[in-house]
């Protein structure tokens, strides 16, 4: 997902491509609005998943999520987002948007790691981050973002949903 970005006021106008995906969030909104825990972050690596098969489709997370990453998967009726390629992290591997982008634009790693690409770009550029103001700790960087639309500019955000439930938490193996 992405979309073309345009600044500026004609004839003075310019016009750049800003990837959108899951920001991966350190308080991800997704997560507090799933009434039956289909969406959780994982501990190991902080990666925000989805379990199809406990999700039922109510589209709660999909209206929660700031960065409009998710959708409803039109083959398995469940709420459906970038997960990093978990199946390739789990083996060791950079997501395939990494791993195919001819520019190298896209850099994954640790953050906690000092000796990592991703470690050393953040020490050395100017980054920023998706709506800062919605308190969600976004885990995907930007160098030399200035801001992608009206939202950004000013964090205002025209939907919040907040669902508390009061259903037991399925234990994660």
């Amino acid at each position: 997902m992405g979309g073309i970005c345009q600044k500026g006021t004609f004839p003075h106008v310019g016009r750049s491509f800003l990837p959108r995906l899951c920001n991966q969030c350190g308080h991800p909104q997704c997560v507090d609005v799933c009434p039956t825990g289909a969406t959780w972050k994982r501990e190991e690596d902080g990666i925000v998943v989805i379990d199809p098969d406990i999700c039922i489709g109510c589209k709660y997370c999909i209206l929660a999520c700031p960065y409009d990453s998710r959708f409803l998967n039109p083959v398995t009726g469940a709420a459906d987002k970038c997960d990093f390629c978990q199946h390739l992290v789990e083996k060791g591997q950079v997501p395939s948007c990494v791993n195919t982008c001819v520019g190298e634009a896209r850099i994954f790693g640790d953050l906690n790691d000092p000796e990592s690409e991703i470690s050393k770009r953040m020490a050395t550029n100017s980054t920023a981050v998706l709506r800062p103001g919605m308190g969600t700790e976004p885990n995907v960087y930007y160098i030399g973002l200035e801001h992608a639309d009206e939202h950004d500019a000013d964090g205002t955000r025209g939907r919040h949903v907040k669902v508390t439930t009061h259903r037991k938490q399925q234990a994660r193996s």
